[in-house]
């Protein structure tokens, strides 16, 4: 598969993570899902939808997105949780959705929230 090399244990950059896809909303040829990376490599996510057959809207390395132009990344990194201590609770910081990905997220049902 173009764009997944391997490492230095012979696995694939599909299998060498792990990621729990969830939430899934279908529309049509979309869907919207909730995706939380278990370990951090890179491009992990966009890796692991592509291997599936669902590489993410936009995307030019593993799927069919255009270099340039429309559609950009649909990609977005909605909410993260960055633990600090064991005494402390995490920071937990929220992103609004780009506007680039409205139209499409309204396809599969995102109320605007």
């Amino acid at each position: 598969m173009r764009g997944t090399p391997g490492n230095a244990s012979g696995e694939t950059a599909a299998e060498s993570g792990r990621t729990v896809a969830e939430n899934a909303v279908a529309s049509g040829r979309l869907t919207w899902l909730a995706l939380e990376p278990i370990t951090g490599r890179t491009h992990q996510l966009r890796v692991h939808c592509a291997a599936m057959g669902w590489p993410i809207v936009g995307d030019s390395i593993y799927g069919n997105g255009p270099r340039f132009g429309e559609p950009t990344l649909h990609l977005h990194a909605r909410q993260i949780s960055i633990p600090l201590s064991r005494n402390k609770p995490p920071v937990v910081v929220t992103a609004p959705v780009p506007p680039h990905l409205h139209q499409r997220m309204r396809a599969c049902g995102w109320n605007g929230e």
